[in-house]
């Protein structure tokens, strides 16, 4: 079974030192909170004059392994008789000692993410009340898990944790059980922590906040290596080392949201869900600055219009530049046209110019608009005009972009926060065409959402 301390708080008392030099050993405490990260307070110093030094190795009074990785010194403090010293440690390992950043490999990782119980609807629990008898009997039965194949270097599966039953006074008058969705990642070699989380975690938890249409964060983190290896009886086996993240107020962020609200469930997926999934990460390096964009844009409720818009619509053009690439001329006629301009200009504009054409191949934002409005266009269509959509874009796009005057009156007779719904929608119809899904199955999830169904009424 899965187990992890308290992703949200605690502290730690114990002893501290440098993989550099564990000869010097400073008590110190350690405190986390998901909000702010790890803190460690030395009772002392461990600054030995090199700035090199971004883990900490500690002990617990309790005998755990601590490596505090990317640690950085915040504050230190001298007096007369005493030195104190402050670091901040956004990144935490149990279990484990790490000497040096590049050991900080793993060849497995599980991950509980927020939110993500009510779009798995997977049911561990079974109530029977039997009246007659007198008798309520609570059955647990696990889903079978199931192995995903991502790609030649991982196999991902999802499969339900359930605590041990917690029993409130010894004559029962209270029983909690909790069971969570966890997702694993077994990798074929030990690959870096970094890497894991860029390439596999993140994406993950973008493909979740896709669906559930909300911020999805990673609460519970774990991982194996074979830096902690412990024999017992002659036999060798490796502790999960926990893992804990400096998650800022994520819980600010995320909003409580029922699965009727949600893009898609598990159950859209569950048929074909290796073809989805390996659709995902096989283009997590092409889309990952759209997606990244996108999806942090949307869960950003504080971002002002212009620099929401902005985002937006930027989105819209690196989904178009690193998807469908049009091109207003071909590499040859580019380099025809660029002498040709070039033959006839005086040298001393020459590399000024050279520079202003380097994108003359570039297609406009309406033109980019339009190839994306002809991939789902008996969707799109039903949210609004395609010309006047591309126009008002271009137009506020300009606007924001360059603050000309002359464009403000028109730009003030458009509704801005309607125009980026429907830049949210085209966006979403992307990532989902690019996901698999059918341009059916995407009409049939869209007319789910009350949401959508009412900018469909707001069509000019």
């Amino acid at each position: 079974m899965l187990q992890n301390k308290n992703m949200e708080k605690f502290e730690i008392r114990g002893v501290w030192w440098l993989p550099s030099d564990d000869s010097i050993k400073v008590p110190g405490l350690l405190k986390y909170n998901s909000k702010d990260g790890g803190s460690l307070e030395l009772f002392g110093t461990l600054f030995n004059g090199k700035q090199d030094d971004v883990i900490i190795n500690g002990e617990s009074t309790s005998s755990d392994k601590i490596t505090l990785n990317r640690c950085i010194l915040s504050n230190f403090t001298r007096t007369n008789k005493y030195q104190y010293t402050d670091y901040f440690a956004p990144e935490i390992f149990f279990n484990v000692h790490f000497t040096d950043p590049t050991q900080i490999k793993f060849s497995e990782m599980y991950c509980h993410f927020s939110n993500t119980q009510e779009w798995a609807q997977l049911a561990g629990f079974k109530s029977e009340q039997d009246i007659f008898e007198n008798k309520l009997v609570l059955t647990q039965s696990l889903p079978t898990k199931r192995d995903i194949q991502i790609d030649d270097k991982v196999t991902m599966s999802f499969f339900l944790q359930v605590h041990n039953p917690v029993f409130k006074k010894e004559i029962f008058e209270d029983i909690n059980i909790t069971q969570r969705v966890f997702f694993s990642f077994i990798f074929t070699d030990e690959y870096s922590y970094d890497m894991i989380e860029e390439f596999y975690i993140r994406h993950l938890q973008h493909f979740l906040s896709l669906a559930t249409s909300n911020p999805i964060y990673p609460i519970d983190l774990m991982g194996k290596t074979k830096h902690n290896t412990i024999t017992e009886d002659g036999k060798e086996y490796n502790p999960l080392v926990k893992i804990f993240l400096h998650l800022g107020e994520f819980e600010k962020r995320v909003r409580k949201t029922r699965h009727f609200n949600m893009l898609f469930l598990l159950r859209d997926i569950n048929d074909s869900i290796e073809m989805y999934l390996q659709n995902w990460f096989s283009n997590k390096e092409l889309l990952q600055p759209t997606i990244g964009l996108f999806l942090g844009t949307l869960n950003n409720i504080n971002l002002f219009t212009e620099n929401r818009f902005l985002n937006l619509s930027n989105s819209l053009e690196s989904y178009h530049r690193r998807k469908l690439n049009t091109k207003k001329y071909s590499e040859e006629e580019k380099d025809i046209l660029l002498q040709t301009i070039l033959a006839n200009i005086d040298k001393k504009y020459e590399q000024d110019i050279s520079e202003k054409l380097k994108y003359i191949d570039e297609v406009s934002l309406r033109r980019r608009i339009k190839d994306i409005y002809e991939l789902a266009e008996n969707i799109l269509s039903k949210f609004y005009n395609r010309k006047d959509f591309a126009h008002q874009v271009t137009l506020v796009r300009n606007y924001y972009t360059h603050l000309d005057r002359k464009l403000k009156p028109e730009v003030d007779k458009i509704d801005i926060h309607r125009l980026m719904d429907n830049l949210e929608i085209t966006l979403i119809i992307c990532l989902l065409i690019e996901i698999g899904f059918s341009l059916d199955k995407i009409d049939e999830m869209l007319k789910r959402r009350p949401d959508y169904n009412l900018l469909t009424t707001l069509k000019s």
